[in-house]
Formats: structure tokens, sequence, C-alpha cells
């Protein structure tokens, strides 16, 4: 987070609590107003979330697995890249010591194509755009594999 965005977050968190013309007495006060509506926020969010069902899109086991175990937000990341991969063709480039390789791309283009390598022991894919280890959701390269191979 650079320092611009700190501070924009900050005034964001203060802007209905404090003024410039707010006396250090009354900041504290206010502070703690601030912090408490915070509290209160989170805790509706949380209560909305545990009593409402995702609306799951596609039946897929994984689809409702992610629906338990992620936030309502990030759940709806994780539909949109499991939805996303419906529209894909797949081919497969070739093996390579239990290593199966790739090609995943849009119907009827060429361009963007990705690779994703699918180890058969463990299960386990790998895709060069590497969502999975920047966002920590699989990418719907990833997800196109796992259909194929009927792991969802």
């Amino acid at each position: 987070m650079s320092t611009t965005q700190r501070s924009e977050s900050m005034n964001k968190f203060f802007k209905d609590f404090v003024r410039s013309s707010t006396l250090v007495s009354d900041f504290v006060y206010q502070y703690k107003e601030a912090l408490n509506a915070r509290c209160v926020k989170e805790k509706e969010k949380d209560v909305k979330m545990m009593n409402s069902k995702a609306f799951l899109k596609i039946g897929y086991y994984i689809e409702a697995a992610a629906a338990k175990t992620y936030t309502r937000k990030i759940f709806l990341k994780f539909q949109k890249e499991l939805f996303s991969s419906q529209n894909l063709k797949i081919d497969k480039l070739g093996e390579n010591a239990g290593e199966e390789i790739y090609r995943v791309m849009f119907y009827r283009r060429e361009t963007p194509a990705y690779e994703v390598a699918f180890t058969k022991a463990n299960k386990k894919a790998l895709c060069s755009c590497h969502m999975f280890e920047f966002v920590e959701i699989l990418c719907w390269h990833i997800f196109v594999v796992f259909v194929k191979k009927s792991l969802v």
C-alpha cells in the first residue's frame, strides 16, 4: 500500500466523525465512535454472509465447497473464474514424466493462449498466467483442465 493510498484510506475512515476543527479532546471520543461504527458494519456483513446461501451457477462440487469456505466477496471472484472456464478450448500439447501440458484458449481465437501443466500423481496444476500465486484463486485455465480430468 502506497503512502497516498494509506492517507486516502484514513481520510475515508474518519470523514464522517472528525472535522478539521475538532479538538484533540473530542478526537479521542470521535475515534472510539468511528471504531465502533466499523465493528458494527463488519458484524452486519458477517451475519448476512452466514445466514444467506450463495447462488450456485454451475453445480460442480468444487463450487459448493468454495461457497462454504470462502467469504462471499472471494467466492464471487472464484465463481467468476469457474464460470469463465465454460467458454474455453483445450488442447493437449504433450506429456513428460507424469506431467501433462495443455494449451488453453478461447474458442475461435489463438491468442491469448495459456499453458497449464497438470501433474497426474498429486493432481496439481500450474498455469502460465500465475493467478493462483498472486491472488490465491484458481484461474479459469486450470478449471478447464480440472473439468476435462473430472476433478471438479
